[in-house]
């Protein structure tokens, strides 16, 4: 299953789920055995943080999240989901196109 097939709805279950984005993010790959996401530091910018997407183990995309935001994410369940939902669009939309 691609990231094309996520729609907010999965995120809201994913967020009432899982306390942390990241787990959120490894559970997609558990779930569906599709892309695997990987929330890491951002090495040039201690304000941002990278989500990497792997097909069968090589990068295919990263976007940018603020740090703050993830961080928030932790304590506040409606940001984990609009953090969550907008990841998952930004996927969604490469391959819409």
């Amino acid at each position: 299953m691609n990231l094309a097939n996520y729609s907010n709805e999965q995120a809201l279950i994913l967020f009432n789920l899982y306390n942390s984005l990241e787990l959120c993010l490894e559970a997609i790959g558990r779930i569906h055995l599709g892309p695997k996401l990987m929330l890491t530091d951002d090495p040039v910018s201690a304000d941002r943080m990278v989500v990497s997407r792997y097909q069968s183990g090589i990068l295919t995309k990263e976007i940018h999240v603020q740090k703050q935001d993830v961080e928030l994410a932790t304590s506040n369940p409606m940001t984990r989901y609009q953090l969550l939902s907008y990841i998952l669009n930004q996927f969604k939309d490469e391959h819409a196109a």
